[in-house]
C-alpha cells in the first residue's frame, strides 16, 4: 500500500511538472520591446551597379545611405509559440543619383529623403521556442538562452519626399514631377514596342506596408531579453521617392501650367549633368515594375510582465 501510494504521489508530482511547464507562456503573455538600428532604402533612385529589384539586393545598395530606425512596440503570446503584436515604426531614408554608380541613374541625377513612420500590428512565431528560464537549474547555459522567431506585420505607412536644389529641400508630391493629375496621354517606346499611356493621378502620402522577417533573442534574466531582427517593408507605393515611371516635359505640352516653377527644376535634371541632354516626354525615369521596399536592422530590448 505504501508503495503504491508513493507512486502516485511521484506520478501527480511529475504531471503537475509537465502541466506547469506546458502552460509557463501563459505567465508571461505581456511584454514590450523597444529597437533601434538602421535602414537601407530599395527602390528607383541612387544604388550600385545593378537595377533595383522586389527583394533585397546587394548589388543594388548604397551603404552611404545606411538611416536611422527606431521601434517601439507591445506583444501578446496567443499560445507557446504564437504572438501577435502592435508596433510603431520611425525611419530616415534617402538616395541620391549622384552617388550611384549605375551610369543611367547618375545622367538622370534625382535626389530624395523622407521620414516613414509606419504604425501596424503583426505576428511573432518561434520556431525556437522563447525561453522559460528556471529559478535554479540550467540558468548557466548560454545556447539554452536563444530563442528565434519569423515576423509578419501589416501597417499603415506615412511618407513625403523631399528633394534638394541648391542647398535647399522642397517637398516633391506637389510638384507633380510626372504630370500627375494631368490626365495628359503620350506615347512611349520599350522593348521594340510603342504604345500609349496616361499621367497617372497624383499619389497619396499613406500606403500600406508589409514587413515579412526574422529575429532572436537571448534571454538575460527571466523578464529581460536583448535580440536582433532582420525585416523587409514590401510596400504598396512606388513613390516613396517620387520617381516611379516616365519623363513628363511640360514645355512638350504649352496648354498645361506647372503646378509650381521647381516642378520642371525637379522632373528632369538630366540637363545639369555634363554630358546628359535633357529627356523627353515618354522616356524611362523609373521603374513601375516594383514598388519601393525599405530593410531595416534593429537591436532589440524586451520586457515580459511576468505573473
Amino acid at each position: 500500500m505504501k508503495n503504491i501510494l508513493l507512486l502516485i504521489i511521484v506520478y501527480a508530482l511529475a504531471f503537475a511538472g509537465a502541466a506547469d511547464a506546458q502552460q509557463a507562456w501563459k505567465n508571461a503573455r505581456h511584454s514590450v520591446v523597444a529597437g533601434i538600428g538602421g535602414n537601407i532604402f530599395m527602390g528607383d533612385l541612387g544604388g550600385g551597379d545593378e537595377n533595383g529589384g522586389h527583394f533585397f539586393n546587394f548589388k543594388d545598395l548604397d551603404p552611404g545611405f545606411f538611416k536611422i530606425s527606431t521601434m517601439l512596440g507591445y506583444k501578446y503570446r496567443l499560445a507557446d509559440r504564437l504572438g501577435a503584436k502592435f508596433t510603431f515604426t520611425f525611419s530616415k531614408v534617402a538616395a541620391d543619383d549622384a552617388n550611384a554608380t549605375n551610369p543611367a541613374r547618375r545622367a538622370r541625377n534625382l535626389n530624395f529623403k523622407s521620414n516613414l513612420a509606419e504604425f501596424g500590428i503583426g505576428m511573432d512565431y518561434y520556431f525556437l521556442r522563447e525561453k522559460e528560464i528556471p529559478r535554479y537549474s540550467s540558468e548557466g547555459n548560454f545556447w539554452k538562452k536563444w530563442s528565434g522567431y519569423f515576423t509578419v506585420g501589416l501597417s499603415l505607412l506615412h511618407f513625403n519626399p523631399m528633394g534638394k536644389y541648391e542647398g535647399h529641400w522642397y517637398e516633391l508630391q506637389p510638384l507633380c514631377t510626372e504630370g500627375q493629375g494631368t490626365g495628359v496621354e503620350f506615347s512611349v517606346s520599350e522593348g521594340g514596342n510603342e504604345y500609349v499611356v496616361a499621367a497617372a493621378d497624383q499619389y497619396k502620402l499613406t500606403a500600406i506596408s508589409i514587413p515579412v522577417g526574422v529575429g532572436f533573442k537571448y534571454q538575460v534574466t527571466r523578464d529581460v531579453s536583448l535580440g536582433i531582427e532582420f525585416v523587409q517593408h514590401f510596400t504598396t507605393t512606388d513613390y516613396i521617392d517620387d520617381c516611379s515611371s516616365y519623363y513628363f516635359n511640360y514645355n512638350d505640352f504649352p496648354d498645361i501650367t506647372p503646378p509650381s516653377e521647381m516642378t520642371t527644376i525637379f522632373a528632369d535634371r538630366r540637363g545639369s549633368v555634363p554630358g546628359a541632354s535633357s529627356a523627353t516626354t515618354g522616356s524611362k525615369r523609373g521603374n513601375s515594375g516594383y514598388n519601393d521596399t525599405y530593410f531595416t536592422t534593429a537591436f532589440t530590448v524586451h520586457y515580459r510582465f511576468l505573473k
